[in-house]
């Protein structure tokens, strides 16, 4: 069965200009809302829409410029003898990722040229949609009728699925329907339809002229929605007699009584979906937007990797989750940013598929805080909530994410996500060689690094800049945690300090320089703020006491930190 190999769009709601190159089995894109994932998906499914016609509005060109025509090119291999039959006198050839739109051509009679048709939607300003098969260069385009398109078996689950549920002209279940009839050698036409809804009154079960039919599809759905990890229960074709008062030819499954209509939305997909496999088995092709839509997040894991490993089905997705991403290989997902005219592939190789299983979520984002451990991403999330929040701004807002580098790690994520141009800004320590020889390096490619002095850790930078108060504030927490006493601290650093100190109810809240020093090492190497809920609140007592710090290297730590975070790209 046929399979999308090139999609080309100009000048479509936010799309002035798009091509991309499409692979077999699944394609998940992602990015940040209105990147543009939408329009991909409807684009492909307006072309190959078994629907007569659709709405277009003033708002569906590109800055609502009716000037320039809104162009959709669909591509596609994998051609039926049905389909070389009736498109035969305008095929074309791909080769590698070119098309070859002449087949008299020389290049198109050599070795590894696959035959391709190519489906234009073209629409001017008059809003009328026009559909037409390309042929050679110099062969006049020719329209292409809807029965025609619905030969590429193309269909889409988006936010709109009740009509799948029905047998109306142009759903998929209709279209199930139709081929399940053709392969008995009977046809399920509209005056079929139609007249099982003028029979109501003798019971519609008994009106049915090919009850096999009905039982085989019903048969199919159920199995692909167990597959799905969804009971469908009783399920059986009836009127839906809100639709049907409205309409013609509205005969609808139903689960038990129940419209399947009325189901919640993530069951309501799952049936879709579970109609479309049926459809398209055992090939096809599949549009799914936002997948993870009402779905728990081990359903959404579940269903990625099912559609996977479905061979012979193209499957084109959008996401805005990391439950579904992880399921996925590098090689399967494409990032969408408003600013390019494709899709940008991410490279399949080992450390980009370790760095999209730790940190999934900054794969959506438009900027990325690579933090070194656990306390640097509280910190982060710290600032975030007491810093930018009563500035009127927060991280979703300005498309930042932070990531964990979880120390060993560090380097690779930063050179990952450089790879694929998120903008990076490292947040680390300076006490590790490692990540120290690497700086000058990071820093010419454009990382803006924002690391403690000389080469102290975190820890040690916090007790050498922060007021009195906010030491006293963390020892204090770091004692409610650990659930110490001042005794038992007291003689775990009485090496450090006995001549210096004698010990007393209050000995830590006395201001010396000598525990300014000892804190910071200690707090270092014994792991006291080691987690993210410790740096949260590490943030809080920086947040709180800010002004104070100034002009300290800790002070310019956290305003570089924020400027960058509320620099607009």
């Amino acid at each position: 069965m046929p399979r999308i190999f090139h999609l080309h769009i100009e000048n479509f709601r936010g799309i002035e200009k798009f091509d991309h190159c499409f692979n077999p089995g699944l394609t998940c894109i992602i990015g940040r809302g209105n990147s543009g994932k939408t329009t991909i998906l409807d684009a492909i499914s307006y072309v190959l829409t078994p629907m007569h016609t659709i709405p277009f509005h003033d708002g569906d060109f590109y800055n609502c410029n009716i000037e320039n025509p809104i162009i959709i090119e669909v591509t596609l291999v994998g051609l039926s003898e049905e389909i070389l039959r009736k498109f035969g006198d305008r095929i074309r050839g791909v080769r590698g990722e070119e098309i070859i739109s002449s087949m008299t051509n020389p290049t198109a009679q050599e070795e590894g040229v696959e035959d391709a048709v190519t489906i234009r939607l073209k629409v001017e300003k008059d809003l009328e949609p026009v559909w037409e098969v390309i042929g050679d260069e110099g062969v006049e385009p020719r329209i292409v009728r809807a029965s025609e398109r619905e030969l590429f078996n193309c269909f889409y689950i988006s936010e709109y699925t009740d009509r799948h549920f029905t047998l109306s002209k142009g759903s998929p279940l209709s279209s199930l329907f139709r081929q399940k009839a053709d392969k008995k050698s009977e046809v399920l036409n509209a005056e079929l339809i139609a007249q099982l809804s003028r029979d109501t009154k003798q019971g519609f079960e008994s009106a049915i002229g090919m009850p096999e039919v009905f039982n085989d599809v019903i048969k199919d759905i159920s199995k692909n929605a167990s597959e799905l990890g969804i009971s469908t229960g009783t399920v059986k074709a009836s009127i839906d007699q809100r639709e049907f008062l409205l309409k013609d030819n509205k005969i609808a499954l139903h689960q038990d009584d129940i419209p399947l209509r009325q189901l919640g939305k993530g069951s309501k997909r799952l049936l879709s979906l579970a109609i479309q496999l049926s459809l398209t088995d055992p090939s096809g092709i599949i549009l799914i937007d936002e997948i993870e839509q009402g779905l728990e997040p081990d359903r959404v894991q579940h269903i990625v990797s099912l559609l996977k490993k479905k061979t012979g089905l193209q499957v084109i997705l959008t996401t805005h989750s990391s439950n579904a991403i992880v399921e996925l290989s590098c090689s399967d997902l494409y990032i969408r940013r408003n600013q390019t005219n494709g899709l940008i592939n991410i490279p399949s190789t080992d450390e980009m598929q370790g760095t999209l299983r730790k940190n999934p979520e900054a794969f959506f984002a438009k900027r990325v805080i690579m933090c070194e451990g656990a306390t640097e991403v509280g910190i982060i999330r710290g600032l975030n909530e007491y810093l930018l929040r009563p500035k009127g701004m927060n991280l979703a807002k300005l498309g930042v994410r932070y990531a964990d580098g979880t120390g060993k790690n560090l380097t690779n994520y930063v050179t990952e996500f450089n790879r694929l141009g998120y903008p990076i800004c490292l947040f680390c320590d300076s006490d590790a060689p490692d990540v120290n020889d690497k700086k000058a390096g990071f820093r010419a490619i454009g990382v803006v690094i924002v690391d403690c002095e000389g080469k102290l850790a975190l820890e040690q930078q916090l007790f050498k800049d922060l007021p009195w108060i906010s030491i006293k504030k963390l020892i204090e927490y770091y004692l409610n945690e650990s659930h110490n006493n001042t005794k038992t601290l007291y003689n775990n650093l009485r090496s450090y300090i006995v001549k210096d100190i004698q010990y007393s109810e209050d000995w830590w809240k006395i201001e010396l320089p000598i525990l300014r020093n000892v804190f910071g090492n200690v707090a270092k190497s014994a792991g006291w703020y080691k987690n993210i809920t410790h740096g949260d609140y590490v943030a809080s007592v920086i947040v709180e006491n800010l002004e104070a710090t100034n002009p300290s290297f800790l002070y310019n730590m956290v305003n570089n930190l924020t400027e960058w975070m509320l620099k607009q790209e």
